[in-house]
């Protein structure tokens, strides 16, 4: 598993255990629609910064408990 797949797949774990829809994570992290579906469909392979940092803000994680996952060993 590369890193782009892994940070989807964590991002839907996330979200899974707040039983949040990635519509729900949108409108709380200010992503745009375009944005979470380019990265979720493999169109942007290279996911910034900034946009992780503000799916941590919306869903209340620190950068550090986003990467803190076997997904990234």
């Amino acid at each position: 598993m590369d890193v782009h797949e892994a940070v989807i797949r964590r991002i839907l774990e996330l979200c899974r255990e707040r039983k949040w829809s990635l519509y729900r994570l949108e409108e709380k992290s200010g992503i745009p629609h375009s944005t979470l579906l380019s990265i979720f469909h493999g169109e942007s392979r290279n996911t910034g910064i900034r946009s992780i940092m503000a799916v941590c803000r919306a869903l209340g994680v620190s950068l550090a408990v986003f990467f803190d996952s076997p997904l990234f060993a």
